[in-house]
């Protein structure tokens, strides 16, 4: 209708003529025919624009591989953490065929994600290290479950608090500052931290006293931290990038 906003633009491939049709006559001539046929148009109007929002997702998806790969280039052939858009869309001219419009589309949903900070015209890289690691895989990718992820937050709480750096990068906590951090597993048995020590995230060192608040735990700081946050950035461009787009 006149006065929605329209997310599209028509391009004539060829030389063309266009001819405005005022609304009131489109009213006029609707008025002259059966009272089923203007809800009829509206019903194929809004089927049309459905379709179009559906296609645009699906563009903005598949744009996504190629936007990301472009991205990663520029954070490692760059000091800066900021890129305009217009670079960004000169770069991808050679890989898709997407409009300006898709991109700046997938744009907003992963700056509404969090993925990194977006106003329009440029984008802000937030943490570039981590993107690093996620597209080359040195980081891992598995989801763990809501209580290793729990674990793992309890454990970075501590280390900030009372943690101390050992060999090899790691972080030292006793299981007392681990307990006083997240008071709800001070009964808890050591098998909690089974999935995480498999993954050899944690390292659990038991005391010989059997009382957990003698226990040692050790884990890198940094590493951990990065990994809850493509824990928790995973999930979201699983089930929550289309809804935002």
């Amino acid at each position: 209708t006149e006065n929605e906003k329209h997310l599209y633009s028509v391009r004539a491939e060829e030389d063309s003529e266009i001819e405005i049709i005022p609304i009131h006559l489109i009213h006029s001539v609707l008025q002259k025919t059966p009272n089923w046929f203007p809800k009829f148009i509206q019903t194929l109007q809004w089927r049309k624009q459905n379709l179009i929002c559906k296609e645009q997702k699906k563009l903005a998806i598949l744009s996504l591989p190629a936007f990301l790969f472009v991205l990663n280039h520029l954070i490692q052939t760059s000091d800066e953490n900021s890129f305009s858009l217009e670079k960004i869309l000169s770069l991808l001219e050679s890989l898709l065929s997407t409009s300006q419009e898709i991109i700046e589309r997938l744009c907003y949903a992963l700056h509404s994600i969090g993925f990194f900070l977006f106003d329009g015209k440029k984008i802000q890289v937030l943490k570039p290290a981590l993107q690093e690691k996620a597209i080359y895989k040195t980081q891992p990718e598995k989801i763990f479950s809501s209580t290793s992820q729990i674990l793992l937050k309890t454990f970075v709480t501590a280390a900030l608090k009372e943690g101390t750096i050992v060999e090899n990068g790691l972080t030292e906590i006793s299981g007392y500052a681990f307990n006083q951090a997240a008071p709800v597993y001070s009964k808890g048995s050591r098998k909690i931290f089974q999935e995480l020590e498999n993954h050899k995230i944690l390292q659990l060192k038991p005391a010989s006293s059997e009382n957990f608040n003698d226990d040692k735990l050790y884990g890198n700081l940094k590493y951990i931290q990065d990994l809850l946050e493509l824990n928790r950035i995973y999930p979201l461009l699983d089930q929550e990038l289309a809804k935002h787009l």
